[in-house]
């Protein structure tokens, strides 16, 4: 459906409908999700239907609404996205007071993620659902990566995405001493200036 769509959520009914009666999915939990206006409109219908969960890719949420939503929400968007920018001024603190809720950050543009960052996505629908998730998101592997090519505020991410996933102490620890290396602090200075100009 395009952008304009009037009767979207109808449409959206119809369809989950339809993949109920033609799959046998009566029971199952629903998921939706959706890339950069697309992910307004599931995150709208979430906002007054029953689902699971819903993975929005390339947009983000309206803040203020979090606090009033009764579904895990995932955000998956690119660093070079032009919407970027809006995440990293929600401060990344602010991010922790939002319920069932987390955001993986991957390098990319204004762009479906990849399926690997998808699958990031889903195993966290997943955990906040207590069922098995589709894989084991080995947090750790991005955040080592991301270091290894001083790309810091990624590697900070990972370690958010992994905490919002395992709710760890350990990996909250992480984070504390992580924020407190120099090369991070210089680096976060450098990168707020370029997003800023």
């Amino acid at each position: 459906m395009s952008n304009q769509t009037p009767n979207y959520l109808q449409i959206i009914n119809e369809n989950i409908d339809a993949a109920k009666a033609e799959f046998e999915l009566a029971n199952a939990k629903i998921f939706v999700c959706g890339f950069s206006a697309g992910a307004t409109i599931a995150y709208n219908y979430a906002m007054s239907n029953k689902v699971a969960g819903v993975m929005m890719a390339g947009m983000l949420p309206n803040f203020s609404d979090l606090q009033n939503k009764n579904f895990p929400l995932v955000v998956t968007i690119g660093n070079l996205d032009f919407n970027f920018i809006n995440l990293f001024n929600i401060n990344i603190e602010n991010e922790k007071t939002f319920p069932s809720y987390a955001c993986w950050v991957f390098e990319g543009k204004h762009e479906w993620p990849t399926e690997q960052n998808i699958l990031n996505a889903i195993s966290f629908l997943f955990s906040e659902n207590t069922l098995r998730m589709p894989y084991s998101v080995d947090y750790q592997v991005f955040y080592d990566d991301f270091v290894k090519r001083k790309e810091y505020y990624l590697a900070l991410r990972s370690l958010y995405f992994g905490n919002s996933l395992y709710k760890d102490e350990k990996i909250k620890k992480q984070i504390d001493n992580f924020v407190q290396r120099k090369e991070f602090v210089e680096f976060m200075i450098k990168f707020e200036n370029i997003l800023i100009a």
